[in-house]
């Protein structure tokens, strides 16, 4: 038994020849571990950064025959974070680790605040994750406002496919969002295990503007009260007014800008929000059974007494408005007698043509 070291100088023959391999069995892209184990392989016998800085170069040679897809498994060690040429996805935290208790606030909170210098320089990983697991929605809400790639690791046959669907679009495309999540200013000196809910945001696409989403959890041993404003949110869309609406209360509430939302939530639990702009005739939230729902709004045309809608795919829409719409229709057909109302709040659903 011992180890195989490729040679930090001239490596990529190994690199290229072993993904050679590797694209023949139909394998188009690098997951690479132990990138951080080379100050182990090499101490002693050369510089460490020298070391790290030539193996991170001979990889990604090699995997030129991946057209360089790459996610850096061991991405936190400095010395790696400062010395890889060219790729650009890097892990954001330590392994998912199943069976670990509390894994799930652990792994929450290792991405939570590494992503707030490691987005500056990486595209981040967030890790893999079961979908048949005690906190298999967590980890799907986590990994979907994360900006990062999404993957899991289950069992073979030991797939939840409803933990997914929220994540992806019927053709298996994300709904991803722009950047890495990063915990709100106001969480960001405080310690989630004490004082209250962890909050993360981040932003992406509605149409031309841009919407937000604050996923907020409670890591403590008792019911936490969580407030947060609209501009909390550093780059979204500035504007005067916002709807928020909570994904699993399905409900919205309009606040200003500068105005609190407040909410509670149990030990233990989650909260997810998407805040959007005003905008003049309705606020469209997008494909209801999706978390990050408004990225299927793919285009707005406003009119002082209309509105169009381009939609990524059919499903079940929502949008808030003061007032309801005299008419809806949907590729033409008149469907108003298929909306549904809750206070401020409609949906319709659009069946598959």
């Amino acid at each position: 038994k011992g180890y195989l070291i490729p040679s930090p100088k001239n490596g990529s023959r190994f690199f290229y020849h072993w993904n050679e391999v590797l694209r023949k069995e139909g394998i188009d892209f690098l997951k690479v571990d132990g990138q951080s184990s080379v100050e182990t392989y090499f101490e002693g016998q050369m510089d460490i950064s020298e070391a790290t800085r030539c193996m991170n170069r001979e990889l990604e040679l090699g995997a030129s025959l991946m057209n360089g897809v790459i996610i850096n498994c061991m991405g936190m060690a400095m010395e790696n974070v400062l010395g890889r040429p060219t790729s650009a996805m890097s892990r954001n935290s330590d392994d998912f680790f199943p069976d670990q208790k509390d894994g799930f606030v652990e792994h929450l909170l290792q991405n939570a605040y590494n992503a707030t210098y490691h987005d500056e320089i990486y595209y981040c990983d967030w890790d893999m994750f079961w979908t048949k697991h005690e906190a298999a929605v967590k980890h799907s809400m986590l990994r979907a406002i994360s900006g990062g790639p999404i993957y899991f690791s289950d069992k073979v046959g030991a797939t939840n496919p409803e933990v997914l669907k929220p994540l992806v679009y019927s053709d298996g495309r994300i709904l991803r969002m722009d950047r890495s999540a990063k915990p709100s200013e106001d969480c960001l000196f405080i310690d989630p295990l004490k004082e209250g809910v962890l909050k993360l945001h981040n932003v992406t696409s509605w149409g031309s503007k841009k919407g937000g989403i604050i996923s907020a959890y409670n890591v403590t041993e008792k019911t936490q009260k969580i407030s947060f404003k609209p501009l909390d949110i550093p780059d979204i869309d500035a504007c005067e007014n916002y709807w928020i609406y909570d994904y699993l209360k399905k409900k919205v509430q309009l606040v200003k800008k500068d105005e609190c939302f407040n909410e509670e939530i149990e030990a233990g639990g989650f909260g997810w929000y998407v805040v959007l702009p005003v905008v003049e005739n309705a606020t469209c939230f997008g494909l209801l059974d999706k978390y990050v729902s408004f990225k299927a709004v793919e285009n707005v045309v406003e009119t002082p007494n209309s509105q169009v809608i381009t939609l990524h795919e059919s499903g079940t829409v929502g949008w808030a408005s003061k007032k309801p719409a005299k008419k809806v229709t949907i590729n033409g057909v008149d469907a108003t007698k298929d909306v549904k109302q809750n206070g401020e709040f409609y949906t319709v659903t659009i069946q598959e043509s």
